[in-house]
């Protein structure tokens, strides 16, 4: 097989040098281990196909237990081809042994290498066409409130595919899963727009499939970031959550996703029994899983206890390697709690795992100021659109560099029409340039009624991350800090945080 461009079975051709599913005008990439595996399994069908020999083509060194990482790409696999491991149509799993393709397999096209790889290239992308020029998404969570989600869940899962369904979890159509498949992809994809459109295709699928428990679930995410992040006003966000994560129990009460929604919803209206039993409830049904464990690290961060927060966030990423937004709430809680080397890496990990991740970029550049390698942020930040994340990394980083006068403009843009995460950008610059009355004043706000302090910023957006920020750690030691210690205490009391993203 190792001359076939591409490869049919009941319905579906793979590309294989493109590693992408095509079906019913329907194109999926997957990404390299799912293709792996797909590919092993597809040169022995029929026949089972151990976790060893799996594991040692994903991971010839065999140097670790990739045990975990295996189950997250059959899993990634199974949910782009709409299969379910409790009834399969096309990978069985025979119990501690491994996985057998069970699909009809169509006789192997041959098509010779230079004329396929044109047909089997992936199109070109708008990126790749013209350097990229969107609006970079300007809520705080963008930039730093952890999931994971999602984390969420930017849970996760940037593959965004992951439907490990059994029961009532399972749709009834196939049209419904597409639909769900196409949602899951654009929700932890968080372009412009996505989440709007991802809404759509949830109620898509949900139209499809009444009773689709998943779906119902993933519209009350879309409901849970509209809200978090400003989109939506609490008074008319809540209620959708919480009737979303309902329904979806009311149809699979074993559904750990809807009960993190839910346990989202209880901690905004500030019911700390119903947050806490409904987390401790999806803990037990799914202890393994990234969104659980994220949501776990989640609470920890906001809790100010930032080495267990790692620990569980990389538990998560063990859990699923290649999501780019898992690893990005990994990437910044190593930021916050001062760990730069650790969260370079993981940032670049993103940024290998998604050319153009415009939420890490701020993050980043953050972490390169924060190392003295302002070249670097200056390099990185001016072909940014303009915005005000690119206005705050090159405040610092001219500054940095003794460029005063590019370092004032920056700021000086920075502050003009700020939005409540500005704010906070804005004091984190002056504490970086030494200015620690100018800091103060953006922070606490004037007596004259000026800019506006921690009351003009939301405590679910930014109450837990200011006295996390390693750019304000210079000002703790100033008396002033206990009044931002307790402005930020109170308004993060007024409400349970605990940000699933």
């Amino acid at each position: 097989m190792d001359q076939c461009a591409e490869i049919r079975f009941d319905g579906w051709t793979l590309l294989r040098r493109s590693g992408e599913l095509l079906r019913d005008g329907t194109r999926i990439r997957l990404q390299s281990q799912p293709l792996l595996v797909l590919e092993e399994l597809l040169e022995r069908p029929g026949e089972i196909v151990t976790r060893e020999q799996l594991i040692a083509r994903l991971w010839p060194k065999g140097v670790v237990d990739f045990d975990t990482a295996l189950n997250s790409a059959v899993r990634r696999l199974r949910t782009a081809l709409g299969d379910h491991a409790e009834t399969p149509r096309y990978i069985e799993t025979i119990p501690r042994r491994g996985y057998r393709f069970i699909g009809c397999l169509d006789a192997p096209i041959v098509v010779p290498q230079a004329a396929s790889a044109a047909a089997d290239a992936p199109p070109r992308t708008s990126a790749e066409a013209a350097p990229p020029r969107v609006r970079w998404w300007p809520s705080a969570a963008a930039v730093l409130v952890v999931v994971a989600a999602a984390a969420a869940v930017w849970t996760s899962q940037v593959e965004g595919l992951r439907v490990e369904s059994a029961g009532p979890q399972a749709p009834a159509s196939a049209q419904a899963n597409e639909r769900y498949r196409r949602a899951q992809f654009l929700f932890h994809r968080r372009a412009p727009g996505d989440i709007e459109l991802a809404r759509q295709y949830y109620r898509a699928a949900i139209e499809a499939d009444p009773g689709f428990a998943r779906a119902w679930a993933g519209l009350a995410g879309t409901y849970w970031l509209d809200t978090v992040e400003g989109r939506t006003p609490p008074a008319e966000g809540l209620p959708l959550i919480r009737d979303a994560a309902q329904k979806a129990l009311e149809l699979d009460p074993g559904l750990a996703v809807a009960h993190l929604r839910l346990a989202n919803y209880f901690s905004q209206v500030g019911d700390r029994r119903g947050h806490s039993e409904h987390l401790r409830q999806a803990l037990e049904l799914d202890p393994d899983d990234p969104l659980v464990l994220s949501t776990l690290a989640s609470e920890e961060l906001h809790e100010g206890r930032l080495d267990e927060a790692v620990a569980l966030q990389r538990r998560a990423v063990e859990a699923d390697p290649l999501s780019g937004v898992t690893r990005y709430n990994l990437a910044s809680m190593l930021y916050f709690s001062g760990r730069l080397d650790e969260a370079e890496a993981e940032l670049r990990q993103v940024r290998e795992l998604n050319p153009l991740p415009e939420y890490v970029n701020e993050v980043l550049g953050r972490v390169l100021v924060l190392r003295g390698r302002f070249d670097e942020a200056v390099e990185l930040a001016e072909p940014w659109p303009d915005g005000q994340s690119r206005n705050m990394i090159l405040a610092m980083a001219w500054h940095g560099l003794g460029r005063g006068v590019d370092s004032e403009a920056a700021l000086r843009a920075l502050s003009e029409s700020p939005r409540e995460m500005d704010r906070l950008r804005i004091a984190e610059a002056h504490a970086f340039r030494g200015e620690a009355d100018e800091a103060f004043r953006w922070l606490l706000g004037p007596d004259d009624g000026g800019p506006g302090g921690l009351q003009a910023i939301s405590p679910s957006a930014l109450g837990w991350m200011i006295p996390l920020s390693p750019f304000l750690r210079p000002l703790h030691s100033d008396p002033r800090w206990v009044a931002v210690h307790e402005a930020g205490g109170r308004e993060r009391s007024s409400r349970a945080v605990a940000i699933n993203r």
